[in-house]
């Protein structure tokens, strides 16, 4: 009997150590703690929902300014994982918005603008719509037309290669930070005042 009892015992134990029976299917194992020294991932920040194409609308044919220009919101945009394309309104306030108005049916964001006409820049943030504008380099006329989403970029005495390279970073910095809705003058390196970021007319950033 005793060995009887002895057998029935140690087939219930083995039956109990399969996978999915018994003891060990009841058992929940607690998950690893993370090792010493390797912190838990970080949650990366959100990216902005849309587009991450950009149109830089120059008022007239590119020279080596516009290139030095170009070439330093390029590299802002490429670190941020916006892709900028360039076009040229030659001079047409017309045609400039209609550059501005097929930007914005393509779903873009953002709008980098060389200013055609100062006068009529109102017309400009209209063709927008929920754009967020910045105006590079050429002032609008009138403050009036700037606001929470529409932003001047740069120095009417600025001149070079240091100031335009300088104004280039600044205005992609600007246009990043619209469209994800933080302060516009965060992570350029210059402060906002009253919707402007004045660029030193010479380039040069006091230390």
């Amino acid at each position: 009997m005793k060995r009887i009892f002895a057998l029935l015992f140690s087939i219930a134990l083995m039956l109990s150590l399969l996978p999915g029976c018994g003891l060990l299917a009841e058992t929940e194992l607690a998950d690893p703690e993370p090792e010493a020294g390797q912190p838990e991932d970080a949650e990366a920040p959100p990216e902005p929902e849309g587009s991450k194409a950009v149109t830089l609308v120059f008022a007239y044919e590119q020279d080596d300014g516009h290139t030095d220009l170009l070439e330093a919101a390029s590299q802002i945009a490429d670190s941020k994982g916006y892709t900028l394309s360039t076009v040229e309104s030659l001079g047409n306030h017309e045609l400039q918005n209609r550059f501005i108005g097929l930007a914005r049916e393509a779903g873009e964001q953002a709008i980098l603008i060389e200013l055609a006409d100062p006068a009529r820049a109102a017309e400009a943030v209209e063709a927008a719509g929920e754009m967020a504008v910045v105006f590079v380099n050429t002032a609008p006329d009138s403050n009036s037309v700037l606001g929470k989403r529409a932003v001047f970029v740069g120095n009417p005495e600025g001149e070079g290669e240091l100031y335009l390279r300088l104004t280039g970073r600044t205005a992609m910095r600007a246009a990043d930070n619209l469209i994800r809705g933080v302060a516009t003058d965060e992570e350029t390196e210059l402060k906002l005042s009253g919707h402007k970021i004045s660029i030193p007319a010479d380039g040069v950033l006091e230390p």
